[in-house]
């Protein structure tokens, strides 16, 4: 297989496959998830860890193997709970 037919065949897969990624990240961006009180396996509040929690189950979905690290931290690819920061760009 050539490059090009390569890049032609991951070009087919992401046009069949649009609208289930395009609804996998709605439904993480409905989650407001904003900093809120520390609760049981939610350092960061209830809605943080919802999305934790949504993302680590989509990641397994897709068939990988995933891992939550002390309630803060989600693998695979470093799925971060982070802060959020005025300072980030917009």
């Amino acid at each position: 297989m050539t490059t090009d037919n390569t890049v032609q065949d991951l070009h087919n897969w992401i046009d069949a496959n649009a609208d289930s990624m395009v609804s996998a990240l709605q439904g993480v961006l409905r989650i407001a998830s904003l900093e809120d009180a520390a609760a049981p396996n939610s350092p960061f509040g209830a809605s943080c860890r919802e999305a934790l929690d949504y993302t680590l189950n989509l990641c397994e979905t897709l068939g990988f193997s995933t891992h939550d690290d002390s309630d803060m931290l989600g693998m695979p690819n470093s799925v971060r709970v982070m802060r959020w920061s005025p300072r980030w760009p917009s």
